[in-house]
């Protein structure tokens, strides 16, 4: 389960690289000025009006930071997730020996009372089954 949350960490972090590519690239669109659409590669001259493409930098970018949030916020919560698993497996480790002693002391126990019951029944059946023998002979 912790190689597999990792591997989700892994995914948020590339996530949150990736979206802050965006983001930045907007964001230098937007100050370098004139230059060509990164979406459509528009001329300068050609941007805006009516053969303007579907592409708004500024929703792009707002998209972005919106989806760093919460991506971030899901890392977060995995992350207080992984911490709690940790700790419970630490609780579980500390406790296992206590709780592997208490079984060999039932076991004992459970044999101690069951054993001289269950050699008696065995013999009482074995006598059964000689003397069940003993007459299908005759």
């Amino acid at each position: 389960m912790f190689e597999r949350f990792g591997l989700l960490e892994r995914h948020y972090s590339s996530d949150i690289a990736r979206l802050r590519g965006i983001e930045e690239g907007g964001t230098l669109f937007r100050v370098l000025g004139q230059s060509p659409c990164p979406l459509c590669g528009a001329s300068p001259a050609h941007q805006g009006g009516a053969a303007e493409c579907e592409g708004n930098i500024d929703a792009i970018v707002v998209a972005a930071r919106s989806e760093i949030s919460k991506v971030e916020q899901l890392r977060s919560e995995l992350g207080v997730t992984v911490g709690e698993l940790q700790r419970e497996s630490e609780v579980f480790d500390k406790r296992l020996p206590g709780v592997e002693a208490e079984l060999v002391t039932v076991s004992n126990e459970l044999d101690r009372l069951v054993a001289p019951k269950l050699k008696q029944a065995r013999a009482t059946y074995a006598e059964l089954a000689n003397r069940k023998g003993l007459s299908g002979n005759r």
